[in-house]
């Protein structure tokens, strides 16, 4: 049991995750109800307010649909201590298959202050046989700590039945260089 669940039975876990969902749905009964969303009484802004501490567990739940749906796809994700995402990390069966014909070079680096998370997003990135750039897997970091590097390389290897690679490109970060994970 994670420690965002800590004395939350399953019934109640389940109530949450659709009390998440239907709000939102919110925007769009309101709007429907009072005839547009001119008439709803509150901003854009605050119904996001309302919502925006459920965004992580509704991106969790979308994926985990894809899972129940698409056997392949894979996802992890850990969470801190408040029950906020620390990291999650996906691929698809596409994905997965790119890297077992095509995952020999590996290209990972990361970009930052790109989303309104301000989280750290980074791209897993091959090139197929006609020097296209394919996925290989994708990942949203809090931070560039050593531990959250050599979770996602144990997930990402994981992920893809820990076939190792011949190169791997990085951004020469120093906290990466020292998890001897590759």
């Amino acid at each position: 049991m994670s420690n965002s669940n800590r004395g939350v039975n399953s019934v109640h876990r389940t109530l949450f995750k659709s009390l998440v969902l239907m709000l939102a749905l919110l925007k769009l009964i309101l709007m429907e109800q009072v005839g547009g969303f001119q008439n709803v009484g509150c901003g854009k802004q605050d119904l996001k307010a309302f919502i925006k501490d459920s965004d992580a567990q509704m991106f969790i739940e979308n994926f985990r649909r894809k899972q129940n749906v698409h056997q392949s796809f894979y996802f992890a994700y850990e969470l801190d201590v408040d029950g906020t995402l620390k990291h999650v990390f996906w691929t698809d069966g596409i994905a997965r298959f790119n890297y077992l014909l095509y995952g020999d070079v590996l290209s990972f680096d990361t970009t930052y202050d790109t989303n309104r998370y301000k989280m750290i997003f980074a791209p897993f990135t091959g090139l197929d046989k006609h020097m296209q750039c394919v996925s290989f897997g994708v990942v949203f970091l809090s931070d560039e700590e050593l531990e959250l590097f050599m979770w996602l390389f144990d997930k990402f290897l994981d992920a893809k039945g820990g076939h190792m690679l011949v190169c791997f490109i990085t951004n020469q970060d120093p906290t990466m260089k020292s998890s001897n994970k590759w």
